[in-house]
């Protein structure tokens, strides 16, 4: 990420010594509040480091505006970043001290460096300092705006104003809601009842089917029964008639018997046999027949 103030902890080609103050000219502040972290890079260990805020009074005479002494060893050989809280304004410049180490450096390429032998980092501290032309160090900062209580202040209206205009839009997006939900309830109510009619109507039709269905099972009881009682008849019938043809043909039968018999005798008569024996043997016959015959062979 790319500093706000000052110039990107990076190796350098060269150094600068300690117990001197360094302010970077590149980059100066952009936004009024604070510094919140900053980032270094030393080519040997520094010790004893203060990071400060300036800001020209005239020509390279420079006051500092806030410092902080930062906890700890920066550790050489790749870039450190270390959190802080140090006022500034636009405008202002980043810069820094250290008791023991030194800081990565270039001499050419950059806005330049104001330096002085000694501390003149604490708040308020003004001093004139000697520039190098092109110089950087390896030290930059993030910053964070602090906004004016005005500036709050209107900020805060809008926000108010912007909280009432989300309230009214969600409170009509409430309205909506619950008009919608109201009208789908009413809907659903709806479907219901009609859901209610539909079964009503589906139930009166399965026992109309029902009814139906036991009416065509009485029905096919009933032509059972009919069938059973016709079989019954057609066998009685049958049984009778088979009797009475019995009886017609035993009887057709006994008179086929009767006229032959009545003509054997018409043929002995006929014949007027004489004889004893055959007129003795007729007249039996003609008695097993049930003929009444004389002795004479006259009348039957």
């Amino acid at each position: 990420m790319v500093v706000d103030i000052g110039a990107e902890a990076i190796d350098r080609g060269s150094n600068f010594a300690s117990s001197w103050t360094l302010i970077n000219k590149d980059k100066p502040a952009s936004v009024t509040g604070e510094i919140t972290s900053i980032d270094i890079r030393a080519e040997t260990n520094i010790a004893g480091l203060r990071v400060g805020t300036f800001y020209v009074v005239s020509g390279n005479t420079l006051k500092c505006r806030d410092s902080e002494i930062i906890a700890g060893t920066i550790i050489a050989g790749s870039k450190v970043t270390k959190a802080g809280s140090i006022s500034v304004e636009v405008g202002d410049y980043i810069g820094l001290y250290y008791t023991s180490g030194a800081v990565e450096r270039d001499l050419t390429g950059y806005a330049g460096l104001w330096y002085i032998s000694g501390e003149y980092i604490g708040s308020g501290d003004q001093t004139t300092y000697t520039f190098f032309d092109g110089d950087a160090i390896s030290l930059g900062g993030y910053t964070s705006e602090v906004v004016p209580l005005a500036s709050k202040t209107f900020q805060s209206i809008w926000h108010v104003r912007e909280l009432v205009n989300d309230t009214i839009n969600y409170k009509w997006h409430v309205s909506a809601i619950v008009l919608t939900l109201v009208s789908n309830t009413l809907q659903l109510v709806f479907n219901v009842r009609a859901l209610v009619s539909k079964t009503s109507q589906l139930k009166w039709r399965v026992l109309k089917l029902v009814d139906k269905s036991l009416q065509s099972i009485w029905n096919v009881r009933s032509l059972v029964n009919d069938t059973l009682e016709l079989k019954w008849h057609v066998a009685a019938l049958l049984v009778s008639k088979a009797l009475e043809l019995q009886w017609h043909v035993a009887v057709l039968l006994d008179l086929v018997s009767n006229i032959l018999e009545l003509q054997w005798y018409n043929l002995l008569r006929i014949l007027r046999i004489k004889s004893t024996i055959s007129r003795s043997l007729t007249i039996t016959c003609s008695q097993k027949r049930g003929l009444k015959i004389t002795s004479t062979l006259g009348e039957n």
